[in-house]
């Protein structure tokens, strides 16, 4: 089932690819940065991987905790608008100057663990995704970021 996870953090584009990266290689990934495809919004791509291939194709399933895995976010500076900016004062938040923003695209289907892990891939990759986007979110806001869902 494709899942895709967006959120709108209140942060200049390199501040949040700074630590987004930083949750990813503390989970154990294996993070790399990579252009956005032509004919896209420009922005940065993060490429997150882990586990190991061979053993994967080889095993399935069995690769258990070697069982690899690739994530792609797309990162892409947004300006925010002045009524949203004007409603992140009304609601008592500190709206940062200049209106910046950044949107976290963070999509997944499972298709391709499915084809290498059946069901047990599948699994693991919804099981991953919800993982992150949740500790990216938490990391966002910690950092102090306003993070909202489009």
């Amino acid at each position: 089932m494709p899942i895709r996870t967006t959120y709108i953090a209140q942060a200049p584009l390199e501040a949040v690819k700074e630590l987004v990266t930083r949750v990813l290689a503390d989970a154990g990934w294996q993070v790399r940065t990579e252009p956005t495809p032509p004919g896209t919004t420009q922005g940065t791509a993060l490429v997150a991987e882990r586990g190991k291939r061979l053993k994967t194709l080889l095993l399935a399933s069995a690769a258990a905790d070697d069982f690899h895995l690739c994530h792609r976010l797309t990162l892409t500076s947004e300006r925010v608008s002045a009524r949203a900016h004007s409603l992140l004062a009304d609601q008592g938040a500190d709206a940062p100057d200049p209106l910046e923003a950044t949107r976290i695209d963070y999509p997944t289907n499972g298709a391709s663990a499915i084809t290498r892990g059946g069901v047990f891939g599948a699994d693991l990759e919804m099981r991953t995704h919800d993982e992150l986007s949740t500790k990216i979110a938490q990391a966002l806001q910690e950092a102090g970021a306003v993070v909202s869902r489009p």
